[in-house]
């Protein structure tokens, strides 16, 4: 029988096989591969997209999505993952195939708490999230870059730069995972103090207001915000079309109860034990972001015995836009592929994430609203914090992956140091951040042409429960 004096004191190093896969892979599809953007098909169509994509959606609600859209060639972007999906089929693919997160703009990445209510940073919104290429996620990160840099009017050359220094940072994050043990990689986190305390002057003090925001957003704070007492009982206070009732609807109010009571049987027990000590108090429309403007969004207000208060997200789930080209995702319920998706690449997923459909087939997740949760604002973000910024969303992207992958081994031998990798998504993000301005200006043009209506004329008792 062995001793333990027997074994051997020096184990392999984490990561190095994968590694060498990795490396191996540039032979098929060097890095230089990815520079620039290939022909784009000859019946893309971005404005019929955009008509396929408002399907099922609230059509009292399109008008405000279009004219969030409308804003900027960045907000259009946002709203447009299905387009650049689309696009990055044609384009070469690395691999190895995993979860990934489908939608890594600049706007999705921001901080949310753990149970020891320490805030940490990382991606933020996986309503796209799916198996897929670990690749798009960082094309389409860059190209956000870019699109923010000139949206604050950074020069052609800083925006580049900003690719690089995305890239580079990736590329260091994800080889330092490679050769970490599996239950480390896990078990790391990116804590939003400490980071804000190594950056300098206004940008450090705009870090810090950041920081202090997300602190006080809590469900407390939620509920002082956006609810008030009518006749004795606690209610959201409407403001059309951002939120609103459906009046004196009782089947709306059922329903929303339905899918909650379905949505207890997917959390874990000791949750479920939590969530039971508070009932139902009220439901409202809730109008959220860019992209799921129009898709069927509620906010539930529930109260302990005591009164104390638990904003929950009720949201509609649907097929991911990476699908099409990537292949169906694990899970058959859109709403638990959120929810798995988020839980593999986050460092802590909130304790109240679970699933649920309704009687008419739609598919919903619910997770808390708001609780320590906040990210920058891109339309105000100084141009010396974009690099910063963009350093830890690199950062942030490859915990995700080596989270969510093998650790990350098969990409860091891809990327290598990330010089090579940079230099030829800089040339990508520049070529689809053109693309994406060019699709801007047509969809304005569409909207004066009036194939698309900009006019909210909102009457909440014609949207249907």
């Amino acid at each position: 029988m062995a001793t333990a004096d027997a074994l051997p004191q020096d184990g392999p190093v984490p990561g190095a096989a994968g590694r060498a896969r990795g490396k191996a892979r540039r032979r098929e599809v060097p890095r230089a591969s990815h520079a620039g953007h290939p022909p784009l098909a000859p019946d893309r169509d971005v404005l019929g997209m955009l008509e396929r994509s408002a399907e099922g959606r609230i059509g009292e609600l399109l008008p405000l999505r279009w004219q969030r859209m409308s804003a900027s060639a960045f907000a259009f972007f946002r709203g447009t993952a299905d387009v650049q999906a689309a696009d990055l089929a044609a384009t070469p693919r690395v691999g190895p195939m995993q979860q990934v997160c489908g939608d890594a703009h600049l706007g999705n990445f921001g901080l949310f708490a753990t149970p020891e209510r320490d805030l940490i940073f990382g991606p933020n919104d996986f309503d796209e999230t799916s198996l897929g290429w670990w690749e798009w996620d960082l094309k389409r990160l860059a190209a956000s870059a870019v699109l923010a840099a000139r949206h604050r009017g950074l020069s052609a050359s800083a925006g580049t730069d900003l690719v690089r220094t995305l890239v580079a940072s990736y590329a260091r994050r994800i080889d330092e995972y490679s050769r970490m043990h599996v239950l480390d990689v896990w078990a790391s986190r990116i804590r939003a103090e400490e980071q804000v305390g190594q950056l300098d002057g206004a940008v450090r003090e705009r870090a810090q207001a950041v920081v202090s925001r997300a602190r006080r957003r809590t469900s407390d704070q939620v509920f002082q915000k956006l609810v008030r007492s009518v006749d004795g009982q606690a209610r959201f206070v409407d403001d059309p079309p951002r939120i609103f009732h459906h009046g004196p609807d009782a089947a709306f109010a059922a329903k929303c109860g339905e899918v909650f009571a379905r949505y207890r049987t997917t959390l874990a027990d000791d949750r479920r034990m939590l969530f039971d000590r508070f009932s139902l108090v009220d439901f409202a429309v809730k109008v959220v972001g860019v992209g799921s403007v129009g898709r069927h969004c509620v906010m539930a207000l529930l109260q302990s015995e005591s009164g104390q208060p638990l904003i929950l997200q009720i949201k509609e789930a649907a097929t991911s836009v990476l699908e099409p080209w990537c292949g169906p995702a694990r899970e058959t319920h859109p709403g638990h592929r959120v929810v798995t998706g988020q839980r593999l690449m986050q460092a802590f997923s909130d304790p109240f994430l679970g699933w649920a459909s309704d009687d008419e087939g739609r598919h919903y997740y619910v997770r808390q609203m708001q609780d320590m949760k906040g990210g920058v604002d891109l339309d105000t973000i100084s141009p010396a914090g974009l690099a910063p910024y963009l350093v830890l969303c690199g950062w942030a992207l490859a915990r995700a992956h080596a989270k969510s992958g093998n650790g990350g081994a098969d990409i860091a031998g891809y990327v290598g140091k990330g010089d090579s990798l940079g230099d030829a998504l800089a040339l990508y993000a520049v070529a689809y951040a053109d693309q994406a301005e060019a699709d801007h200006a047509a969809f304005v043009a569409a909207i004066r042409a009036g194939r698309f209506s900009t006019e909210v004329t909102f009457r909440p008792e014609r949207i249907a429960a």
